[in-house]
């Protein structure tokens, strides 16, 4: 199961989630490879492992009392919502124990779309 501490929730259709991105070394090109994988929540089953988004590196934010800092997030939870749909239509069965699923995406498949898609 995906860890509380480090993983987000994220709400798709009524069905919880937690969910998890992780970045890879800065590619030749100057973008960050991503993945993120996704399971049920407080459930055991197949996570979704997202594969194929890229991002460009950004500076820290620095909060006010310039104790606290935070990182600018390129995935936000509605993103993660379009990708549980494009896995559950690709076949993903969270429910089911088994390996992770493998959806490969391309940012414009994700990260372009309206909050509303």
């Amino acid at each position: 199961m995906l860890p509380s501490s480090g993983s987000y929730p994220v709400e798709v259709d009524g069905t919880c989630y937690r969910y998890i991105v992780s970045k890879s070394r800065v590619a030749p090109d100057g973008t960050v490879p991503l993945a993120v994988t996704v399971q049920l929540r407080n459930r055991s089953g197949a996570y979704l492992r997202v594969l194929g988004l890229t991002v460009i590196p950004v500076p820290e934010v620095i909060a006010e009392s310039r104790r606290e800092r935070r990182r600018n997030q390129a995935i936000k939870p509605h993103h993660v919502a379009r990708m549980i749909k494009l896995g559950l239509a690709h076949g993903w069965n969270p429910e089911l124990p088994g390996p992770p699923a493998i959806l490969q995406v391309s940012n414009s498949d994700v990260l372009l779309k309206s909050r509303t898609a």
